[in-house]
């Protein structure tokens, strides 16, 4: 199915926003370029957008613009794991990571101010480690020292959790691995969890 388009004067009237507006977003990367469609039309030439991904944009840019600058709307837009810069009270209030989960992480992990984009991903992914049950918190902070040092193979490989319970019994295991996942037999697979499908989900929570 053909994706929607909105027609410039069309998203303006609907949003409120002026030209002028729109254009500075996009000379600011606040709204992707390839998104400005030149079309023939019997008038002429128009410029269409893709309807619901620019009416989300501009609802987004709209509600954060008072909070935070163009600039760092820009990063958010098209980060990279370090260009996106978030602080603690955002994340607890976005519902990232929970007041509890980030206590326990700054006791293991140590304290910071900033947390970048990729920051954001392990935090999340330790919230979630950590209300598993009937698995050792030690265990959650190795994996996430782990996901800490691949960051950097992280874009390049498609790493996947997997929470897998010991059979006959209640206790679990938490696995990282990239590539096929071999388990012993006296495993069963609760849940799979791909990494870069999480970085999607919590890009997409962020803007």
């Amino acid at each position: 199915m053909s994706e929607k388009l909105i027609s410039k004067k069309e998203l303006l009237e609907l949003t409120g926003i002026s030209y002028g507006q729109l254009y500075r977003w996009k000379r600011k990367k606040l709204i992707p370029e390839e998104w400005f469609i030149k079309t023939a039309t019997f008038t002429g030439q128009e410029t269409f957008l893709p309807k619901d991904k620019v009416l989300e944009r501009v609802e987004k840019i709209i509600e954060l613009k008072d909070e935070v600058s163009l600039d760092e709307l820009a990063s958010m837009f098209s980060p990279s794991f370090n260009e996106v810069i978030i602080d603690e009270d955002r994340l607890i209030r976005e519902n990232i990571i929970s007041v509890g989960a980030m206590q326990l992480y700054k006791y293991n992990f140590g304290e910071k101010e900033k947390y970048n984009f990729y920051d954001t991903v392990v935090l999340n992914i330790f919230e979630m480690l950590i209300t598993v049950s009937n698995v050792k918190v030690q265990r959650s902070v190795e994996i996430i020292k782990k996901l800490k040092d691949i960051e950097k193979e992280i874009k390049e490989k498609d790493y996947n959790l997997v929470i897998a319970k010991i059979k006959e019994c209640d206790e679990k295991m938490i696995f990282l691995y990239c590539g096929d996942v071999i388990l012993l037999d006296d495993y069963n697979i609760l849940k799979e969890i791909s990494i870069n499908e999480k970085i999607s989900e919590i890009k997409e929570k962020l803007i």
